[in-house]
C-alpha cells in the first residue's frame, strides 16, 4: 500500500485540482487563477 510519505502528491490530489503538464502548466499560471475561477 502506498503511504503519503512515499507519495506526498496523493494528499495534494485529494485536496485540489492539480495540473501536471510541464510548459502547459506554466502557461496556465500566467492567468493567475484562484479557487473561485
Amino acid at each position: 500500500m502506498l503511504t503519503e510519505s512515499v507519495h506526498p502528491l496523493l494528499s495534494l490530489l485529494q485536496q485540489r485540482v492539480v495540473i501536471l503538464d510541464g510548459a502547459m502548466g506554466t502557461m496556465v499560471q500566467r492567468y493567475k487563477l484562484d479557487e473561485a475561477a
